[in-house]
């Protein structure tokens, strides 16, 4: 009887403590791939911004070039039908993002590029106030539509010659279980909302909407409109054009900053509200 009643509290502890333990298991396998997103935005700021500089600040360019850069947290690249499969992949998800109504500050477009889908690059630098004061060192009347990149002899030309950009990455959490834990404790927190309900299905509960999540530089990591998507689309109340299922995505960001190799044009400034304009 001893024996039997050890054995049914064994299996009753393992009954608790199981579960939990993969849950911990999956949340650990989810973060590190979070971390590994968190260091491919930031080499896809570098991307985006090298190929801003030769580029007269494009942000097509710039935002092609952050994609490109972000392929392999869509899937494996080590040989063609793989990298093939993964980028086929990756524009049928930047496809359907730039269908959805995301609403909020930021446009969706400048000078005809989209700053909407699975990436926005935001150009904080420079700003008008470099045109304008690059305009009165060389003594013009006129705004000036481009910064000659050449002129680095004037040290205000040569301060508005560095371009410095922002990507905002959509990662998508895949993981089962832990893509929900850890998309709620991540909404919850920076929604300041309370989590009520069963651990695989919390629930939020409502206070007049989530707001925004700022930034220091640009626009918003997530504007409340953003948030509301993001939302609808983890509980299946929004689906992605083309795809089924519930999906939960996180803001990544990163910032990166080279000095030009070609003429800034006025045409691709973004009006961010960017502090430290110079």
């Amino acid at each position: 009887m001893r024996c039997d009643s050890q054995t049914g509290g064994i299996a009753l502890e393992t009954a608790f403590v199981l579960p939990v333990l993969i849950a911990l298991v999956l949340c650990v396998v989810q973060l590190t791939l979070l971390a590994h997103a968190k260091l491919m935005t930031e080499y896809s700021a570098f991307c985006a911004a090298r190929a801003g500089i030769v580029w007269s600040g494009n942000n097509e360019r710039m935002r092609t070039a952050a994609l490109l850069a972000s392929l392999p947290t869509h899937g494996r690249t080590e040989d063609l039908p793989n990298l093939g499969e993964s980028l086929v992949h990756q524009e049928s998800m930047d496809r359907s993002f730039r269908q959805l109504a995301w609403g909020g500050e930021a446009p969706s477009e400048v000078n005809g590029a989209p700053l909407t889908g699975l990436i926005r690059v935001d150009t904080l630098h420079p700003t008008v106030a470099n045109f304008d004061a690059v305009a009165r060192e060389s003594g013009s009347s006129r705004a000036l539509e481009e910064i000659d990149f050449d002129r680095v002899e004037q040290s205000v030309t040569r301060r508005a010659g560095v371009l410095r950009v922002r990507v905002r990455y959509w990662y998508e959490l895949r993981v089962p279980l832990a893509n929900w834990l850890i998309f709620v404790s991540w909404y919850a927190t920076n929604a300041a909302l309370p989590v009520t309900g069963a651990l695989h299905q919390s629930r939020l509960v409502p206070n007049g909407g989530a707001p925004g999540i700022a930034h220091r530089e640009g626009y918003p990591t997530a504007t409340g409109s953003e948030m509301a998507v993001l939302w609808k689309l983890a509980n299946g109340q929004l689906r992605l054009p083309g795809l089924a299922a519930r999906r939960f995505f996180l803001p990544v960001t990163a910032t990166y900053s080279l000095s030009m190799q070609s003429n800034f044009y006025r045409k691709w400034l973004m009006h961010t509200g960017s502090a430290g304009d110079e």
